[in-house]
């Protein structure tokens, strides 16, 4: 793993709790639409349960999936920033931060910070450099 595939993975966990949220949230539409309150009604499962018990079985096994996800996600999150400030040049960081906490586009880091695209591409690529330098046994 690269550098910049590292630093990515901070907008893809995000992604993955926002996918298993929409999960759950279908599951408990598809309660809705059957005439049960989800937010009212819980219910012991058991291994030959009916199919509105096995997709509230679903439903409590995803919750607890997702709340494990947000505990890693802060976790790896707060990681990321930590390892960004130790990056001593104020650009390279401002450049980190923008794209890969932010989520922000090369284009829209360019306009945020006033500079060229052309200009951010580069200090982007001199920002990972420097961020490789710090941690150099994190990418092999």
């Amino acid at each position: 793993m690269n550098v910049k595939e590292f630093l990515s993975q901070v907008e893809l966990k995000e992604d993955k709790i926002i996918e298993k949220q929409e999960y759950i949230d279908m599951l408990k539409g598809t309660l809705g639409i059957a005439g049960i309150d989800y937010s009212r009604d819980k219910i012991q499962t058991s291994p030959n349960a009916d199919k509105f018990a096995d997709t509230f079985a679903k439903i409590f096994k995803a919750e607890e999936d997702l709340k494990q996800m947000k505990e890693e996600f802060v976790l790896f999150r707060v990681q990321v920033i930590d390892m960004i400030q130790k990056v001593p040049e104020r650009k390279y960081r401002e450049v980190l931060n923008h794209l890969y906490l932010g989520y922000k586009s090369m284009k829209e880091c360019a306009d945020l910070m006033g500079f060229s695209y052309d200009y951010i591409r580069e200090l982007h690529s001199e920002s990972l450099k420097s961020f490789e330098k710090i941690f150099p046994h994190q990418f092999c």
